[in-house]
């Protein structure tokens, strides 16, 4: 679902625009991902060897792929 390849330091994920409205709205902005959850979602990125990577999502507008404020590496992935 990625549209471009992403490199270890990226914050920004663009996702195919006719899918992105299966993901929620977020918008903590840069701030911290809460544990309440409202403001922000995980989502688990796998490569073609299957290792995975859970990510925060802090940014996404409804009708938009681009994932922005995006946590890497989190739950000790």
């Amino acid at each position: 679902m990625l549209v471009t390849p992403i490199a270890p330091g990226d914050t920004t994920l663009v996702i195919e625009t006719a899918k992105a409205d299966r993901f929620p709205a977020a918008n903590t902005g840069t701030s911290a991902a809460g544990t309440n959850g409202l403001d922000w979602f995980k989502v688990v990125l796998e490569d073609a060897l299957y290792n995975r990577e859970i990510c925060y999502v802090r940014t996404r507008t409804l009708g938009s792929g681009v994932l922005g404020n995006v946590l890497r590496a989190q739950e000790g992935s």
